[in-house]
């Protein structure tokens, strides 16, 4: 038996405490034998490999309860392996606690956010063959000889006796700086060096974990947390060896690894409450709750709210750079268990009704109403953004989040749907000539084209035409500024060219071919003043590439030197010969004036040079009349007059003198 202590003041009672200990084993063996097994079980599976966790979780409740962050420094002194901590000193209370089994005088509380409740923690020292507890209040020891040899004196048949249970007074006193002082007598040198490297690699998850405290010293090394925002960062030595992104609600903590500010997933964890539990989970990011836990702390509690633990997860993902969320957005998995599975659920529930994803405009949407169109770049996303409120960010449109989206109950839009949504969109033609140029990208075969047949194009007379095909583009009018809008063929704004039209069936004619097209005679039959449309057939005449107009375009009124309008057919050039011949002739008529009319459009228009107009046509003999109509000087238009061959209509309305509609 070792020597006795004696004379040792006994602030906490202890001779009392286990002379009531050693009567209630005398008064029942099997007691003793029971709480001998206990703590073994508690040793050997239930604390097993908990020995920092448990000791360091103490010291983050006797820095609450002392208001203060505390400190912990742990290091190897031979065979023994000393931890102190900062914080409230031990008290009589502490003590019955740690001569007990599933005693405690703490209580959860979530405004000071105490770990031990249970009183069993302590249980992970009894490794150790003697175990010191030295506080500013007073010391006590564990001592496994010592227990046995007290036991003995009493019940000599007993077996087994559990090493702390029976509490002795000790003279030991706390390191400098510190208040209280845990030592471990442990079988030799090597086993305390082997503890303490656990603690050193324990250290950075402990300080995640434990809130209460913010440095731990290892063996002379220290590590410390320090929160920089949303940003938690863990140190060795003053070197960053952890950094991990937080977002918090009342009851949890989520966080995600940094590395060169991008964040990495995690692909296998544990739930933590607050310290770590044997539960796995396989969410991308770790946490941290106050969920109830079967005594052991490994194990949830069957009455533990699982789905509340999801709070505070919408919240990491929209601390997340937007070309990054996709990382922290579980896919439907297997689950590595029930408690998983119940808070991946959970999890996915929360991100599908919380507002986190990024708009085209920079709002925050739910995903429920989202729309996200696959491959969306900058480029339309800033045009689209405006129209389609609900389009979430190109940053958050790559296939892998598009997908990732919708399986959170986001709508996913086709190059079909972006065609029907813009249907009415009023906006000028070179708004559109950008979305094209935009959309190019995401027409990649023949099936994407056909998905486009009704997307919106402007044409040149202001009004849509539904799809490009059927539309025509006239070469040439690209490089006018002002273009003509013809209006007998459906033709395209200029002004929204883009190559993607050609893909989609835009179609591409002549300035020849516009004025040989069938509606343009149409028109100037119905029209009751071709004004409007000479302007623009003579605008279409001056294009680079402009062939002679056709000659059914005769019948086109232009203004003559005489103030009238007349078809072109029936008018001389200011420039022609004829003309100065008419002078010549009817030397009373007023001399042509040369005009603007009196041009390549004019003439290629049918207005005479030489000789009389070719495209009336005389039937003879036996009706000598031409078919063209006629106007009288007033303007008023006559039926076909008589005519005796071509050369009689140069003495009537032949001889005028084409001018400029006005």
């Amino acid at each position: 038996m070792p020597p006795q202590k004696a004379d040792l003041p006994d602030p906490f009672g202890t001779a009392a405490l286990r002379a009531a200990t050693l009567d209630g084993w005398i008064a029942s063996p099997t007691r003793l034998a029971e709480d001998a097994a206990a703590e073994a079980e508690l040793r050997e599976i239930g604390y097993r490999d908990r020995l920092f966790t448990e000791l360091c979780a103490n010291a983050a409740d006797a820095a609450s309860a002392a208001g203060i962050v505390g400190h912990v420094a742990i290091c190897a002194d031979g065979a023994a392996v000393r931890v102190a901590n900062t914080g409230a000193p031990l008290t009589a209370d502490g003590v019955r606690s740690l001569t007990a089994l599933r005693v405690s005088p703490k209580r959860a509380d979530p405004e000071t956010g105490t770990v031990g409740r249970f009183g069993m923690g302590f249980r992970a020292t009894s490794l150790a063959s003697r175990v010191v507890v030295a506080s500013r209040s007073g010391s006590i020891e564990f001592d496994a000889a010592r227990s046995r040899a007290a036991v003995a004196e009493r019940l000599p048949s007993a077996a087994t006796v559990p090493a702390q249970r029976l509490a002795w007074p000790s003279s030991a006193v706390p390191a400098d700086g510190y208040d209280t002082e845990v030592t471990l007598d442990v079988a030799d040198s090597d086993v305390a060096a082997a503890l303490v490297a656990e603690a050193a690699e324990q250290a950075p998850d402990l300080l995640l974990e434990l809130e209460s405290i913010d440095r731990i010293e290892v063996d002379g090394r220290a590590f410390a947390r320090r929160v920089d925002g949303d940003e938690v960062i863990v140190t060795a030595d003053g070197a960053e060896c952890a950094r991990w992104l937080q977002a918090r609600s009342a009851t949890t903590r989520w966080l995600v690894p940094l590395r060169d500010g991008r964040v990495l997933p995690l692909e296998r964890d544990v739930l933590r409450s607050p310290t770590a539990t044997d539960i796995e989970t396989t969410l991308p990011a770790r946490l941290i709750a106050r969920l109830p836990l079967t005594p052991d702390r490994r194990e949830l509690h069957p009455a533990a709210d699982v789905a509340a633990a999801a709070d505070g997860y919408p919240e990491l993902v929209a601390l997340v750079p937007d070309d990054q969320k996709q990382a922290l957005i579980p896919a439907p998995a297997l689950a590595a268990g029930r408690v998983d599975a119940l808070l991946r659920d959970a999890v996915r529930d929360r991100l599908a009704a919380a507002q986190w994803v990024p708009s085209a405009t920079g709002e925050a949407l739910a995903p429920t109403r989202t729309w996200v169109f696959p491959g969306l770049t900058p480029d339309l996303g800033a045009i689209l953004g405006d129209l389609l409120e609900p389009l979430a960010h190109p940053d958050v449109s790559d296939r892998v989040t598009a997908s990732l989206l919708v399986g959170l109950g986001a709508r996913q839009l086709g190059l079909a749907d972006l065609a029907e949504l813009l249907a009415g969109t009023e906006k000028p033609p070179s708004w559109w000539a950008d979305l094209y140029a935009a959309l190019e990208g995401a027409v990649v075969d023949s099936r994407d084209a056909e998905e486009l047949g009704t997307l919106p194009v402007p044409r040149a007379d202001g009004r849509m035409h539904v799809g490009a095909r059927g539309l025509f583009l006239i070469e040439g009018l690209d490089a006018v500024d002002d273009p003509p809008a013809p209006t007998w063929v459906p033709t395209l704004a200029p002004a929204a060219y883009s190559p993607l039209l050609d893909r989609l069936g835009l179609t591409r004619i002549t300035p020849s071919e516009a004025l040989d097209h069938p509606g343009l005679l149409g028109e100037l039959e119905a029209a009751d003043d071709h004004r409007d449309l000479a302007d623009i057939v003579l605008r279409l005449l001056s294009l680079p590439d402009a062939a002679p107009a056709p000659s059914s375009l005769g019948v086109l009124e232009l203004r003559g030197t005489d103030g009238d309008d007349w078809p072109a057919d029936e008018l001389l050039l200011p420039d022609s010969p004829l003309a100065a011949s008419w002078s010549t002739i009817r030397p009373s008529a007023p001399s042509p004036q040369r005009s603007s009319t009196g041009t390549a459009p004019t003439r290629s228009v049918g207005s005479a040079s030489v000789g009389a107009s070719r495209w009336c046509t005389t039937r003879r003999p036996s009706h000598p009349t031409t078919t063209c109509p006629t106007r009288t000087p007033g303007g008023t238009p006559t039926r076909s007059r008589p005519t005796s061959s071509p050369r009689s209509a140069i003495s009537t309305s032949s001889t005028r003198t084409a001018g400029l509609p006005p």
